[in-house]
């Protein structure tokens, strides 16, 4: 675009800013009123909130020019006006779904299974942490503090183990009679037996607990399903209004179109367009934030 210039688009978005301004006149009553209609950048006066991308944006436009195809200045505002309105749809489809996840979450993270399935993946995290530790050392050697420290993180480990819900006992009981014998520090060096049956144990234990972490993320993600599909949506709650504001934009897209289809006729009694005339209002139209 020449700078200089004011195209089509640029004339179109100063005459609906015109309209639609309305309110304080002050220059701290016009911040004030921007940032109240900023809110959630449904009502926003500026076309791109931030995180838009401008291009991206301009691409969405130009692909209602290449459906349309305008053939005047009037066709091409009110392609534009269309291609806009569906841009704020596609946004309110994201707040929406952002709210409705938001609330789901927050009342899986309230129930039992969450919070045991939370402990689930630290024990599966430390028992892999366990694991490779012995692993790096594959033959047991002196009481060291090194060691005198893996062994009060393993019975730490153990207990945890012990009071969550659904650990396979076997491993389990296998691992701490391994510590019980290794705790002996009149054993020194390490007696290799137990040292290694707490590593076998340990990787039976990370195996088994890792496919529990497993079923329960399943049945967590069944839990969201379900509460998502017994969401009520509260009277006057957010998303009631948030779909309030879809009905608008929806009528007032099936408005665009009614009068596009009118004026593509008009123009059809009038005379056919110049060819490739709506490609050239797809690259001159450019709606500005």
């Amino acid at each position: 675009m020449i700078e200089g210039s004011r195209s089509p688009a640029q004339q179109a978005a100063s005459r609906r800013n015109g309209a639609t301004s309305r309110g304080p006149t002050s220059p701290e009553g016009r911040a004030r009123a921007a940032l109240n209609s900023i809110r959630h950048g449904l009502a926003a006066k500026h076309l791109l909130l931030g995180g838009e991308d401008q291009a991206r944006y301009e691409a969405h436009v130009e692909s209602w020019f290449v459906a349309l195809g305008p053939e005047n200045d009037a066709q091409a505002e009110v392609a534009a006006l269309a291609g806009d309105v569906v841009w704020r749809l596609q946004r309110l489809q994201r707040i929406e779904d952002g709210l409705l996840g938001a609330r789901v979450e927050e009342l899986v993270e309230q129930s039992d299974l969450h919070r045991l399935a939370s402990r689930t993946r630290d024990a599966v995290a430390a028992l892999g942490a366990l694991v490779a530790a012995l692993r790096d050392c594959p033959v047991a050697g002196p009481r060291t503090d090194a060691f005198a420290g893996l062994l009060a993180g393993a019975r730490a480990l153990a207990e945890h183990l012990d009071g969550l819900d659904g650990v396979p006992l076997a491993p389990l009981v296998d691992m701490q009679r391994a510590l019980e014998l290794l705790a002996d520090v009149g054993l020194d060096p390490v007696p290799q037996e137990p040292y290694h049956a707490l590593r076998r144990a340990a990787e039976a234990l990370r195996e088994q607990v890792g496919e529990l972490a497993g079923r329960q993320e399943d049945a967590l993600a069944q839990m969201r399903r379900d509460v998502l599909a017994r969401l009520a949506l509260p009277d006057g709650g957010e998303l009631t209004r948030l779909g309030r504001y879809r009905k608008q934009l929806e009528e007032s897209l099936a408005r665009l179109l009614a009068a596009f289809e009118k004026l593509k006729a008009l123009s059809a009694v009038a005379g056919a367009a110049e060819p490739g005339r709506a490609r050239d209002y797809a690259v001159r139209l450019r709606i500005v934030s």
